[in-house]
């Protein structure tokens, strides 16, 4: 229930139960094996565990087929990843490589909006720990303190690349020359940071792309 409460039911919010789910799960196997022991002691113990493994495995396959897993798998070139759009990575592959080529290892990158599979796939990291901007926004959750701490690890550790990705759940463009562009007052230091510290550089489809200055 927890993990719905959100009302944003993605499948990565589900990864904490994997751990309850395999304490029950061996519960649940101990239990048929002990009927079987008591009520079929007829019936030999490797074929309780074949039964046993056999649903379990019936189950495990309609999930690889009803959710075309093999064909994500294999169209991720052997990496299962974050996203479930299965162009995902075609569809950023500018953007990562422009980044790949355009930073160090080590340098910070932050993505403006909640694009997260930036940061995996081009290996680079955010300089803080809101590395998708939605709990800034979440009304109930959002309050100065944390807009505070994004706003000072992102200055205290400037990311060598910014990239807007125009997210509609954020809807506030880093682009200073917006005559459209609206932002929360608790924000106006980190969006004058971004203008004064950065230039936006390029566009790579629907991505603003912008660089520090040098």
């Amino acid at each position: 229930m927890l993990a719905n409460l959100s009302g944003n039911p993605y499948g990565h919010y589900y990864l904490s139960l994997i751990p309850v789910g395999c304490l029950l799960s061996a519960f649940t196997i101990k239990l048929l094996l002990d009927v079987f022991r008591t009520r079929f002691s007829w019936i030999p113990l490797p074929l309780t565990l074949l039964v046993v493994t056999a649903f379990t495995y019936v189950h495990y396959m309609d999930y690889l087929i009803h959710d075309n897993i093999l064909q994500r798998y294999a169209n991720w070139g052997g990496h299962i990843g974050c996203c479930d759009d299965n162009n995902y990575v075609r569809g950023n592959e500018d953007v990562i490589n422009h980044i790949r080529e355009n930073t160090d290892e080590d340098d910070h990158i932050l993505v403006w909006g909640a694009e997260g599979g930036i940061y995996f796939l081009s290996d680079r990291t955010a300089p803080t720990r809101f590395f998708y901007q939605y709990p800034l926004f979440r009304q109930g959750y959002a309050n100065n303190d944390l807009i505070k701490e994004f706003t000072s690890d992102v200055v205290g550790s400037p990311p060598a690349i910014i990239i807007d990705t125009h997210d509609p759940k954020i809807s506030i463009s880093l682009n200073m020359a917006d005559p459209e562009r609206r932002y929360p007052e608790q924000l106006q230091p980190f969006i004058e940071f971004v203008d004064t510290h950065y230039e936006r550089l390029k566009i790579i489809g629907s991505n603003d792309i912008y660089h520090h200055k040098k």
